[in-house]
């Protein structure tokens, strides 16, 4: 089955995510996606970690997989975390 995208306009209230959007490549899409779908006076909250967040376990995971011994099982690895900091908010 073909993934789709569904448009909505605006027909919620609230839009609420928790420890999602750092899961996300592109986060303006996903909030392109989210501002159409709210009503004029809808809010949205959002839970999820930013710029500098996890940095040190993140850094470790970093140097376990570049030693040696690990190398091979992560040939084709890309971290799936993506932490934007306020500079990607602004506009």
């Amino acid at each position: 089955m073909r993934d789709r995208l569904i448009l909505i306009d605006q027909e919620f209230d609230l839009v609420f995510s928790n420890a999602t959007l750092h899961w996300i490549e592109n986060h303006q899409t996903v909030l392109q996606g989210i501002n159409s779908a709210l009503k004029a006076d809808g809010r949205l909250i959002i839970s999820c970690g930013g710029e500098g967040n996890a940095a040190q376990i993140l850094e470790t995971f970093a140097q376990l997989i570049a030693a040696n011994s690990w190398q091979r099982y992560f040939s084709n690895f890309k971290c799936p975390y993506l932490f934007y900091g306020l500079q990607d908010y602004q506009k």
